[in-house]
């Protein structure tokens, strides 16, 4: 299995029908942190702030350990999810390999790890700062 550093990584959580919250972020590898929030959040629109190598490292570590390049659906679903929030993200990795999926949460569509990957993702940027309390 080919091991994957990345150049860019992008995660973003749309709108639901409740107080989900609403926003997006661009992780750049240099450490870099370029979030937007709009709706539900405890900050609202553009803010910037530094991430530590460690966790640059860590987020390298997390795209190989739940292998976010060969994450395949594990069915196709034509119910329509429309009340829950939707999770885009988007990586590039440093070889120029771009991969980019989205999924309604709790959709059986796709595998849990993809779920739990976006999840990490927030944890080791430390979101919670930026939105309120951390994801389940």
């Amino acid at each position: 299995m080919k091991l994957y550093n990345f150049r860019s990584i992008s995660l973003e959580r749309t709108a639901c029908y409740g107080m989900c919250p609403i926003y997006k972020v661009i992780i750049n590898r240099n450490g870099i942190v370029s979030y937007y929030g709009e709706g539900f959040v405890k900050k609202k629109g553009l803010h910037q702030w530094q991430i530590s190598k460690e966790a640059v490292c860590e987020l390298d570590k997390i795209i190989n350990k739940y292998r976010y390049f060969y994450i395949r659906k594990l069915k196709s679903d034509e119910l329509e999810y429309t009340c829950q929030s939707s999770c885009i993200t988007r990586i590039e990795s440093s070889s120029g390999k771009v991969r980019k999926m989205d999924h309604y949460e709790d959709s059986p569509e796709w595998p849990s790890k993809l779920t739990e990957f976006e999840n990490e993702v927030d944890r080791i940027i430390e979101i919670e700062n930026y939105i309120g309390e951390q994801l389940e």
